[in-house]
Protein backbone atom coordinates (compact mmCIF):
# COMPACT_ATOMS: atom_id res chain seq x y z
CA UNK A 1 0.00 0.00 0.00
CA UNK A 2 1.17 3.43 -1.08
CA UNK A 3 2.28 5.73 1.91
CA UNK A 4 0.50 8.18 1.04
CA UNK A 5 -2.44 6.58 0.58
CA UNK A 6 -1.65 4.64 4.28
CA UNK A 7 -1.39 8.58 6.04
CA UNK A 8 -4.84 9.66 4.00
CA UNK A 9 -6.92 6.84 5.54
CA UNK A 10 -4.82 7.68 8.82
CA UNK A 11 -6.11 11.12 8.59
CA UNK A 12 -9.75 10.56 7.75
CA UNK A 13 -10.15 8.06 10.28
CA UNK A 14 -8.64 10.64 12.96
CA UNK A 15 -11.20 12.89 12.09
CA UNK A 16 -13.54 10.78 12.20
CA UNK A 17 -12.81 9.42 15.73
CA UNK A 18 -12.63 13.11 16.24
CA UNK A 19 -16.62 13.38 14.87
CA UNK A 20 -17.29 10.54 16.84
CA UNK A 21 -15.98 11.02 20.46
CA UNK A 22 -17.22 14.52 20.07
CA UNK A 23 -20.82 13.00 19.80
CA UNK A 24 -20.75 10.71 22.40
CA UNK A 25 -19.73 12.65 25.27
CA UNK A 26 -20.79 16.32 24.04
CA UNK A 27 -24.66 15.69 23.17
CA UNK A 28 -27.16 14.87 25.82
CA UNK A 29 -29.48 14.47 23.63
CA UNK A 30 -28.89 10.80 22.11
CA UNK A 31 -30.95 7.40 22.95
CA UNK A 32 -28.71 4.85 24.78
CA UNK A 33 -28.77 2.67 20.78
CA UNK A 34 -27.47 5.65 18.90
CA UNK A 35 -24.59 6.31 21.51
CA UNK A 36 -24.03 2.74 21.88
CA UNK A 37 -23.69 2.70 17.92
CA UNK A 38 -21.36 6.11 18.10
CA UNK A 39 -19.43 3.81 20.54
CA UNK A 40 -18.73 0.69 18.37
CA UNK A 41 -18.01 3.02 15.34
CA UNK A 42 -15.36 4.19 17.81
CA UNK A 43 -14.25 0.77 18.48
CA UNK A 44 -14.22 0.39 14.61
CA UNK A 45 -12.35 3.37 13.57
CA UNK A 46 -9.86 2.23 16.79
CA UNK A 47 -9.18 -0.88 15.28
CA UNK A 48 -8.65 0.02 11.79
CA UNK A 49 -6.02 3.29 12.93
CA UNK A 50 -4.12 0.28 15.27
CA UNK A 51 -4.23 -2.03 11.69
CA UNK A 52 -2.96 1.25 9.21
CA UNK A 53 -0.26 2.22 12.29
CA UNK A 54 1.13 -1.79 12.35
CA UNK A 55 1.22 -1.33 8.12
CA UNK A 56 3.47 1.76 8.58
CA UNK A 57 5.21 0.10 11.07
CA UNK A 58 5.93 -2.97 8.98
CA UNK A 59 6.85 -0.40 6.02
CA UNK A 60 9.69 1.02 7.79
CA UNK A 61 10.90 -1.98 9.11
CA UNK A 62 11.22 -2.69 5.49
CA UNK A 63 12.23 0.28 4.35
CA UNK A 64 15.26 -0.17 7.49
CA UNK A 65 16.23 -3.63 6.22
CA UNK A 66 16.71 -2.75 2.54
CA UNK A 67 19.10 0.05 3.86
CA UNK A 68 21.01 -1.94 5.75
CA UNK A 69 21.75 -4.32 2.79
CA UNK A 70 22.81 -1.37 1.11
CA UNK A 71 25.05 0.18 3.67
CA UNK A 72 26.36 -3.54 4.13
CA UNK A 73 27.78 -3.56 0.59
CA UNK A 74 29.43 -0.23 1.48
CA UNK A 75 31.22 -1.51 3.92
CA UNK A 76 31.82 -4.73 2.12
CA UNK A 77 33.23 -2.05 -0.42
CA UNK A 78 35.43 0.04 2.15
CA UNK A 79 36.88 -2.76 3.62
CA UNK A 80 38.29 -4.49 0.24
CA UNK A 81 39.37 -1.19 -0.44
CA UNK A 82 41.31 -0.84 2.29
CA UNK A 83 42.91 -4.40 2.30
CA UNK A 84 43.83 -3.21 -1.41
CA UNK A 85 45.54 0.27 0.29
CA UNK A 86 47.15 -1.87 2.85
CA UNK A 87 48.88 -4.26 0.36
CA UNK A 88 49.58 -1.50 -1.47
CA UNK A 89 51.40 0.39 1.17
CA UNK A 90 53.21 -2.46 2.42
CA UNK A 91 54.57 -3.37 -1.88
CA UNK A 92 55.55 0.71 -1.25
CA UNK A 93 57.19 -0.15 2.16
CA UNK A 94 59.08 -3.42 0.49
CA UNK A 95 60.34 -0.94 -2.59
CA UNK A 96 61.28 1.73 -0.37
CA UNK A 97 63.58 -0.63 1.65
CA UNK A 98 65.06 -2.17 -1.61
CA UNK A 99 65.50 1.14 -3.11
CA UNK A 100 67.06 2.33 0.42
CA UNK A 101 69.48 -0.91 0.46
CA UNK A 102 70.34 -0.39 -2.71
CA UNK A 103 71.42 3.05 -2.13
CA UNK A 104 73.55 2.34 0.55
CA UNK A 105 75.37 -0.22 -1.08
CA UNK A 106 75.87 2.00 -3.64
CA UNK A 107 77.33 4.86 -1.00
CA UNK A 108 79.74 2.21 -0.04
CA UNK A 109 80.63 0.94 -3.25
CA UNK A 110 81.43 4.92 -4.11
CA UNK A 111 83.34 5.01 -1.15
CA UNK A 112 85.97 2.49 -2.25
Amino acid sequence: MDNFVIMEDLKQIREALIVAEKLRFESTNLSKEQLSELERASLELRKREREIISIMQDNVVKAVKESSKDIENVIKLMRNRAIKMSKSAKSAEKVKKAIDTISGIASQLNKL
